[in-house]
């Protein structure tokens, strides 16, 4: 740890200061589980934090509050009482879109056409309907283009 903080003179909101120090300390609290010890880098964290030029009165606050926190390694998704886990809802995945241009993707169309019953059996992708949409898709003629560009001509004119 190099103890190069964020300056106190810095262009920051005040809030981000106090947010530093208190995130360096729980990060210590949590981390450290022997309150000797603890002090002692807390007490060397103090001291890297008045080199930077934060308050005193800040920092010995802050300092002070997360050296009587409990040790306690808690779920921030957890917070609830309820002693019942309720696994999230496997989300429906849209089916892969395979563009086949001009004709030369027909291999790969095969191939996803070979492959997708497989896939679908698995219990992973057995949720989704269709793993893959097959798409064709042709490029622009020169034809079509000048057509095109006649036919907005003689509508906006």
């Amino acid at each position: 740890d190099s103890r190069s903080y964020l300056q106190y003179g810095s262009a920051h909101p005040s809030h981000v200061f106090s947010a530093v120090v208190y995130s360096q300390c729980v990060r210590l609290r949590r981390i450290i589980n022997c309150n000797a010890r603890l002090q002692s880098r807390l007490e060397e964290l103090k001291c890297a934090f008045l080199n930077s030029n934060y308050p005193a009165r800040m920092v010995t606050r802050i300092v002070t509050k997360v050296s009587s926190m409990e040790r306690v390694l808690k779920n921030a998704h957890n917070r609830s009482n309820s002693q019942e886990i309720v696994p999230p809802p496997t989300p429906v995945k849209p089916p892969v879109r395979v563009v086949s241009t001009f004709g030369s993707d027909s291999s790969l169309l095969r191939i996803t056409g070979r492959f997708e019953p497989g896939l679908t059996s698995s219990p992973s992708l057995s949720a989704s309907p269709m793993l893959f949409n097959n798409v064709k898709r042709t490029g622009p003629n020169l034809r079509n283009k000048l057509v095109k560009t006649k036919q907005m001509a003689l509508s906006s004119g």
